[in-house]
């Protein structure tokens, strides 16, 4: 569902911090997020496919991979700082990892592709739906694998050098640097327009709790 940043104030509040802290990303899945009590409820996300109900058409019976589609967002996935209000953000469960089924949440907000950057980032999706026989998900993507990825999205301008671990079936993780978002996104916000991580303001390579993420109908 779509959220705001009043939803997540109840679950901010319960860290204690000095007003120089105030504007610092909040854990709000895994471990750090149950230890401080800010796991956000399961309430406030929404099923991808419920959110993108006829979007990503891709069932077996249409062709599979051929007829793929994806929807792109700029995602936090573990941690999230004051969201910026001119932004429309959303909290979504989305089922990944082939016959893994796995749960791939996060807090992002959804870009509206550049049409070629698209059709080139579609191919990437529809040459790895079904991979490895429907397993292709997080603990069993080899070196090989994320090499092969990567060097797809080098041949168009994008890399995934700190994002790489969230690769797995129906989800395409890059770098959220701004010279990526700007060549995807045709309404690209500025990166250090949206406060700081825990290692300083949104743009560097390294954050990899910050990306971009194609995401699309998993084969299973």
């Amino acid at each position: 569902m779509r959220i705001t940043e009043a939803q997540l104030a109840p679950y901010r509040q319960k860290i204690k911090r000095g007003p120089h802290d105030q504007n610092e990303e909040m854990p709000f899945t895994g471990m750090s997020a149950s230890r401080l009590g800010t796991t956000v409820s399961q309430e406030l996300f929404s099923y991808s496919h419920h959110l993108l109900e006829g979007q990503l058409n891709s069932r077996p019976e249409h062709g599979g991979g051929d007829f793929l589609e994806l929807a792109i967002f700029l995602a936090f996935t573990e941690s999230v700082p004051p969201l910026a209000n001119d932004l429309e953000w959303w909290a979504i469960d989305h089922q990944a990892g082939g016959h893994a089924t796995c749960c791939f949440s996060f807090i992002g907000t959804r870009l509206t592709p550049n049409p070629d950057l698209y059709q080139m980032l579609r191919q990437i999706a529809r040459d790895r739906w079904y991979a490895k026989s429907g397993n292709l998900y997080t603990g069993r993507v080899s070196a090989r694998y994320i090499c092969e990825y990567s060097g797809d999205l080098n041949k168009i301008g994008l890399d995934c050098d700190f994002s790489y671990p969230h690769l797995m079936e129906s989800v395409y993780p890059i770098d959220a640097i701004q010279d990526n978002l700007d060549r995807i996104a045709l309404d690209a916000p500025r990166l250090n327009s949206l406060g700081r991580g825990f290692h300083g303001p949104y743009g560097k390579r390294t954050n990899r709790n910050l990306i971009i993420v194609a995401i699309t109908e998993n084969s299973d």
